[in-house]
C-alpha cells in the first residue's frame, strides 16, 4: 500500500480533520482519539494502536489494520469493506452495523467484541477468535470461518447462509433463529450450542459434533447429518425432512413432535430418545438402535425399520402401517394399541413385547418369537401368523378371525375372552393354554393339543375336535353343544356343568372326567370310558350308556331317568342318592358299587352281578332276578360297627327278596354275607368296647402307660364270643350253607388220623380193617377196639376224631336241616 509523507502529530490531539486518505499511521498510537467520520480509505495502520479509539461512520475501506490493536474501539457504523484485519485485536470493540464485507479478519480476536447487525459477507475469518462475541443479527453470507472459534458467541438471528466454518468451534454458542442455509460445517463442534429456531436447510452438518445442542424448532430440512453426534440434543419440533442422519448418534436425544418425514437414519444411534409424537412417515430406520426410545404417538407410517433395535422401546398408540420391521428387536417393546395394519415382522424378535390393543390387521409375521409378549385386546385379523413362537403371551379379549395360526406354539398362554371363529389352527399347541370365555365356534381343532388346557366357559359349539388330545383339560361350563367328541382323548378333564346337548360322545375317553353336574341329557355314550369319572349330580336323562365304562365312578346324585344301561359296567362305581331305578335298564356288572340308599325296588336284576357291592339301605322289595345274578362276596372298606350292621341289613333284605324269586342257593349266599357282615359287626364292637375300658395312666418318653383289664365288661364279651362263633360257623359251615364245607373238614380229618395211624406206632395184632377202615369206623361211630399198648399222642387222637366225628355228624345235620330255611 502507498505511504503519504504527511506528519501526523501525536494521537491525543489528533482529530479525523487531521488524517487524509492513504496516510501511514503505521503503529502510530491512536488510542482514546476521536475519528469519527474519518476517511481512512487505504489507510495503513498497521501495528497501530486504537484501543478505545472512536471510528463512528469512518470510512476504512481497503484499510490495512494488520495487527492492529481496536480493543474497546467504537466502530458503530463503521465501514471496514476490503479491509485487511488479519491479526488485529478487537476484543471488546462495538462494530456494530460495521460493514465488514469482503474484510480479511484472519487469526483476529473478537473476543467480546460487538458485532450487532455486522456486514461480514464473503469475509475471510480464518482461525478468528469470536469467543463470547454478540453477533445478533450479523450477516455472514458466504463468510469462511475454517478453524474459526464461536465458543459462547451470540448469533442469534445472524445469517451464515453458505458459510464454510470448516473445523470451526462453535460451542455453547447461541444461534437463535440463525441461518445456516447451505452452510457447509463437516466436523463442526457445536456442543451445548443454542440453535433453536434456526435455519439449517440443506447445512452440512456432517461429523458434526452437536451433543446437548438445542435445535428446538430449527429448519434441517435436506440436512447432511451423516456420523453427526446428537447425544442428548433436544430436537423438539424440529423440521428434518429427508435429512441425512446415518449412522448419527442420537442417544438420549429430545425429538418430541419432530417431522423426520422420509429421512435418513439407517444406522442411526437413538438409545433412550424423546421421539413421541414425532413424524417418521416413510423414515428410513435400517440398522438404527432405539433401545428404549420413546415412540409414543409417533407416526411412522412406511418407514423401514429392518434390522432395526427396539428392545424396551415404546412403541404405544404408534402408527407403523405398512411399516417394515423385518428382522427387527422387539424384545420387551410396548405396542401398545399401536396400529401395525400390513405391517412386515418377518423374523421380527418380539419376545416379551407387549401388543395390548395393537392393531396386526393383514400384518406378515412368520415364525416371530412373541414368547410371553402381551397381545392383550390386539387385533390379528386376517394376519398370518403360521409357525409363531407365542409361548405364554398374553393375548386376552384379542382378535384372530381368519387369522393362520398354523403350527403356532401357544404352550401356557393367555387366550381368555379371544375370538377365534375362522381362524386355521392346523399343528397348533396349546398345551396348557388359557381358553376361558374364548369364541371357538366351528373352529378346526382336529388333533390339536389341549393338555391342562383351560376351556372353562368357552364356545365350542360346532367345533370340530376329532383325535384332540384334552387330557387334564378344563371344560367346566363350556357350551359343546352338537359337538362331535369321538375320538378324543378327555382323560381327568373336567367338564363339570358343561352343556353337551346333543353332543356326539360315543366311545370317547373320558376317564378320571370331571363331570359334576354336566348336562348330558340325550346325549350318545355308547361304548364310552367313563373310569374314575365324577359324574355326581350329573343329568344323564335319556343317555345312551349302553356298554359304557363306569368303573369306580362316581354317579352320587345323578339323574339316570331313562338312562340306557345295558351292558354297562358299574363295578365299584358309586350312586348313591342316583335315580337308577328311573333308568331304562340296570348294567349287569354292579360289583363293588355304591348303591346305598337307593330305591330298587320292582327292578329286574337279572344276571346283575352285585358282588362286594354297597347294599346299605338300599330298598329291594319286589325286585326281579336270576340264577345269572351274582351275590358274592360281602362290601369291603367299611370300619364302623353301625356300617356293618347296615350293610348286614342290606343283605338280608337282598336274601329275602331272592327268596321270594325261588332262588334258594342265591338267597343262601345273600344269607352268608349277612352273617359276615355281623361277625365284622361283632368285632368291631368288641375292640370297640374293649379299648374303652383301657385306662391311660400316664406317659413317660413318648411311651402311652395303659392298664387293661384282665377280663373284659359283660357287653364286650357277649360281642366277642358272638364274633368267635361267627368266625368258626363262616369257616366250618359256611355259615349253615355250605354242607360243603363240612364234608371237607370230615375228609381232613379221617385223612390226617389215618396218616397217623399208618405211620406211627400199631397195637400188637394191628389196626382192624387197616388204618383208613380204623379211622373211618372211629369217626363215625367208635373205635372197633380200643388201641391198647399206643403212645399218648394216638390215643388222644382216637378219643378226639371220636368226638370231632359226632359233632360234625351233627353239624351236618343241621346244616342240611336248616340250609333251606332262608
Amino acid at each position: 500500500m502507498a505511504s503519504s509523507n504527511y506528519e501526523i502529530p501525536n494521537a491525543p490531539d489528533i482529530n479525523s480533520e487531521d488524517i487524509e486518505p492513504s496516510a501511514d499511521l503505521s503503529k502510530v498510537d491512536l488510542s482514546d482519539a476521536d475519528l469519527s467520520g474519518a476517511d481512512l480509505t487505504n489507510a495503513y495502520l498497521g501495528g497501530a494502536n486504537l484501543s478505545n479509539a472512536t471510528l463512528v461512520e469512518a470510512d476504512l475501506t481497503g484499510a490495512n489494520l494488520r495487527d492492529a490493536d481496536l480493543t474497546d474501539a467504537d466502530l458503530y457504523r463503521t465501514d471496514l469493506t476490503d479491509a485487511y484485519l488479519e491479526g488485529v485485536n478487537l476484543s471488546g470493540a462495538t462494530p456494530v452495523e460495521a460493514d465488514l464485507t469482503d474484510a480479511s479478519l484472519k487469526r483476529a480476536n473478537l473476543s467480546s467484541t460487538i458485532l450487532m447487525e455486522a456486514d461480514l459477507t464473503d469475509a475471510d475469518l480464518y482461525r478468528t477468535d469470536f469467543t463470547d462475541a454478540y453477533l445478533e443479527g450479523a450477516n455472514l453470507t458466504n463468510a469462511y470461518l475454517s478453524g474459526s472459534d464461536l465458543t459462547n458467541a451470540y448469533l442469534e438471528g445472524a445469517n451464515l447462509t453458505d458459510a464454510s466454518p470448516i473445523g470451526a468451534e462453535l460451542p455453547r454458542a447461541v444461534l437463535t433463529d440463525a441461518s445456516l442455509l447451505g452452510a457447509d460445517l463437516p466436523g463442526a463442534v457445536l456442543t451445548d450450542t443454542d440453535l433453536s429456531g434456526a435455519d439449517l436447510i440443506k447445512t452440512g452438518l456432517i461429523e458434526a459434533d452437536l451433543s446437548g445442542a438445542d435445535l428446538t424448532g430449527a429448519n434441517l430440512r435436506h440436512g447432511r447429518l451423516k456420523e453427526a453426534d446428537l447425544t442428548n440434543a433436544d430436537l423438539s419440533n424440529a423440521d428434518l425432512y429427508r435429512v441425512d442422519l446415518t449412522d448419527a448418534d442420537l442417544e438420549g436425544a429430545v425429538l418430541t413432535d419432530a417431522d423426520i418425514t422420509d429421512a435418513d437414519l439407517e444406522g442411526a444411534v437413538l438409545t433412550d430418545a424423546d421421539l413421541e409424537g414425532t413424524d417418521l412417515t416413510g423414515a428410513n430406520l435400517k440398522v438404527a438402535d432405539l433401545t428404549g426410545a420413546n415412540l409414543k404417538v409417533a407416526d411412522l407410517t412406511g418407514a423401514d425399520l429392518e434390522d432395526a433395535v427396539l428392545t424396551d422401546a415404546d412403541l404405544e398408540r404408534t402408527d407403523l402401517i405398512e411399516a417394515s420391521l423385518l428382522s427387527a428387536d422387539l424384545t420387551g417393546a410396548s405396542l401398545k394399541e399401536a396400529d401395525l395394519t400390513e405391517v412386515d415382522l418377518g423374523g421380527a424378535v418380539l419376545t416379551d413385547a407387549d401388543l395390548e390393543g395393537t392393531a396386526l390387521t393383514e400384518a406378515y409375521l412368520p415364525s416371530p418369537d412373541l414368547t410371553g409378549a402381551s397381545l392383550k385386546e390386539a387385533d390379528l385379523t386376517e394376519v398370518d401368523l403360521e409357525g409363531t413362537v407365542l409361548t405364554d403371551a398374553n393375548l386376552r379379549f384379542s382378535e384372530f378371525r381368519g387369522s393362520d395360526i398354523t403350527d403356532a406354539s401357544l404352550r401356557g398362554s393367555d387366550l381368555s375372552n379371544t375370538d377365534l371363529t375362522g381362524a386355521h389352527l392346523e399343528g397348533i399347541d396349546l398345551t396348557d393354554a388359557s381358553l376361558r370365555e374364548a369364541d371357538l365356534t366351528d373352529v378346526n381343532l382336529e388333533e390339536i393339543d389341549l393338555t391342562n388346557a383351560n376351556l372353562r366357559e368357552a364356545d365350542l359349539t360346532g367345533a370340530h375336535l376329532k383325535g384332540t388330545d384334552l387330557t387334564d383339560a378344563s371344560l367346566r361350563e363350556a357350551d359343546l353343544t352338537d359337538v362331535n367328541l369321538e375320538e378324543i382323548d378327555l382323560t381327568n378333564a373336567s367338564l363339570r356343568e358343561a352343556d353337551l346337548t346333543g353332543a356326539h360322545l360315543e366311545g370317547v375317553d373320558l376317564t378320571g372326567a370331571h363331570l359334576e353336574g354336566i348336562d348330558l341329557t340325550s346325549a350318545n355314550l355308547n361304548q364310552a370310558d367313563l373310569t374314575s369319572a365324577n359324574l355326581n349330580q350329573a343329568d344323564l336323562r335319556g343317555a345312551n350308556l349302553t356298554d359304557a365304562s363306569l368303573r369306580e365312578a362316581n354317579l352320587s346324585g345323578a339323574d339316570l331317568t331313562d338312562t340306557e344301561l345295558s351292558g354297562a359296567d358299574l363295578s365299584r362305581t358309586d350312586l348313591e342318592k342316583s335315580d337308577l331305578h328311573k333308568s331304562k335298564s340296570l348294567p349287569t356288572n354292579l360289583s363293588g358299587a355304591n348303591l346305598r340308599g337307593l330305591n330298587l325296588s320292582e327292578q329286574n336284576l337279572s344276571s346283575v352281578n352285585l358282588s362286594r357291592a354297597d347294599l346299605r339301605d338300599v330298598n329291594l322289595i319286589g325286585m326281579s332276578a336270576n340264577q345269572g345274578t351274582t351275590v358274592g362276596r360281602m362290601c369291603t372298606g367299611l370300619s364302623s360297627p353301625d356300617e356293618y350292621d347296615e350293610l348286614a341289613q342290606g343283605y338280608h333284605e337282598l336274601k329275602e327278596a331272592l327268596s321270594q324269586e325261588g332262588l334258594s342257593q342265591r338267597a343262601r349266599e345273600a344269607r352268608a354275607l349277612e352273617q359276615q357282615a355281623r361277625t365284622a359287626e361283632a368285632w368291631e364292637r368288641f375292640k370297640q368296647q374293649s379299648f374303652s375300658q383301657v385306662r391311660q395312666l400316664q406317659t413317660l418318653n413318648g411311651w402311652r402307660q395303659g392298664l387293661i383289664p384282665l377280663w373284659p365288661a359283660p357287653e364286650a364279651r357277649t360281642q366277642f364270643l358272638t364274633a368267635v362263633g361267627g368266625t368258626l360257623s363262616r369257616y366250618l359251615t359256611g355259615y349253615g350253607t355250605r354242607p360243603l364245607y363240612v364234608l371237607l373238614w370230615t375228609a381232613a380229618i379221617v385223612l390226617g388220623t389215618t396218616g397217623l395211624f399208618a405211620l406211627g406206632p400199631s397195637p400188637a395184632d394191628g389196626w382192624e380193617g387197616g388204618p383208613l377202615y380204623y379211622s373211618v369206623v372211629t369217626f363215625v361211630t367208635a373205635p372197633p377196639h380200643p388201641p391198647r399198648d399206643l403212645g399218648a399222642i394216638t390215643q388222644a387222637a382216637v378219643l378226639i376224631e371220636t368226638y370231632l366225628g359226632t359233632a360234625l355228624i351233627v353239624l351236618l345235620g343241621y346244616v342240611l336241616g336248616t340250609r333251606d330255611r332262608v
